[in-house]
This record gives C-alpha cells, sequence and structure tokens, in this order.
C-alpha cells in the first residue's frame, strides 16, 4: 500500500426507478464525473470536509439516477459510516 493512498468511499444510489429529479447539491458543492470499467457515469458530490462527510447525504429525499457522494480520505485506515437521517436507499463501495 503506498504511504499517501487514498481510500475512497462511494456511497452511490442508482436507483432507475426515481424520478428524473435534479440531484439537489448544496451551493459550491465539489463535484466529479466517476467513469466506471463498463463506461457507465456516476456524477458524485465530493465530501472533502469532516463536516461534509459527517453530513453525507442526510436530509435528502431524492437523488437522481447516475449520482451519488464520493468521501476522499487523505490517509487509509479504518472508516465509520451512519445512515442518520438518510432517506434515500444506499449503495456502498470501498476503494483503493
Amino acid at each position: 500500500m503506498r504511504k499517501n493512498s487514498l481510500v475512497l468511499a462511494a456511497l452511490l444510489a442508482l436507483l432507475p426507478c426515481a424520478p428524473a429529479r435534479a440531484l439537489r447539491v448544496p451551493p459550491g458543492a465539489n463535484r466529479a464525473v466517476i467513469a466506471l470499467p463498463d463506461g457507465f457515469k456516476v456524477t458524485a458530490e465530493l465530501a472533502l470536509t469532516p463536516d461534509a462527510q459527517a453530513r453525507g447525504l442526510m436530509f435528502r429525499d431524492t437523488l437522481a439516477p447516475g449520482a451519488g457522494m464520493l468521501f476522499v480520505f487523505g490517509e487509509a485506515g479504518p472508516k465509520s459510516f451512519w445512515m442518520k437521517n438518510t432517506f434515500v436507499d444506499l449503495d456502498m463501495v470501498f476503494l483503493d
């Protein structure tokens, strides 16, 4: 494992039956488009700060198809996640 490796936890909610409403991203939020190996693209809101990581997707009542959140950590190690006040179905993916 590299010294400065990134541990990424992506919360991807791919809801094909969801209404086609836009993801309600807070003003000034950073976003990235992630291309998966099969060519599918996910638009991910970046949770870069401890506050953004603690808030996560809390209080969101919708999440657009192909949208999610990417948690970026500066160093490898155990990470904890909770789903408090999260009203959308989530899938978690851990990447290194």
